[in-house]
């Protein structure tokens, strides 16, 4: 045998001592301090500031604003009733009324905006092309 016995026998295996009871606490505790924030900024910080955006937009109607409801119905505001319900004209002389918090969106608001954003730059030359058309014809 190559290997004595003597060699195989000083092997020791290191032991760490096991963390004392406050030790143990303040992990745990650490741990569930970290998973509540992380609840917090991933669930709900989104949630209260889209319900915040909503609220304003509740709170910026207008007669003639149009709005989309949480059943689909897509009409224009012919009157503010009171702070929960509006009274919605859906077409030629049909009317229902609905509750505030039952709306979407105002799709006027974001057609706006999503209107200046994709409309492209005309150029000049663009401009001038167009103008020679229209005198030619």
């Amino acid at each position: 045998m190559w290997i004595s016995t003597a060699m195989a026998t000083e092997v020791t295996t290191l032991q760490a001592d096991p963390p004392t009871m406050g030790e143990a606490f303040l992990y745990n505790a650490g741990f569930i301090l970290l998973v509540v924030l992380m609840f917090y900024y991933i669930f709900i910080r989104p949630q209260k500031k889209r319900m915040d955006e909503h609220v304003a937009m509740l709170n910026q109607l207008h007669v003639g604003d149009s709005i989309v409801t949480g059943g689909g119905l897509v009409g224009k505001v012919s009157r503010l009733i009171d702070d929960r319900e509006i009274e919605i004209e859906l077409g030629d002389n049909i009317k229902v009324v609905a509750l505030r918090s039952t709306l979407l969106e105002r799709p006027a608001l974001k057609s706006k905006a999503t209107k200046e954003s994709a409309e492209p730059e005309v150029t000049k030359t663009e401009e001038k092309s167009k103008k020679e058309t229209k005198k030619k014809s």
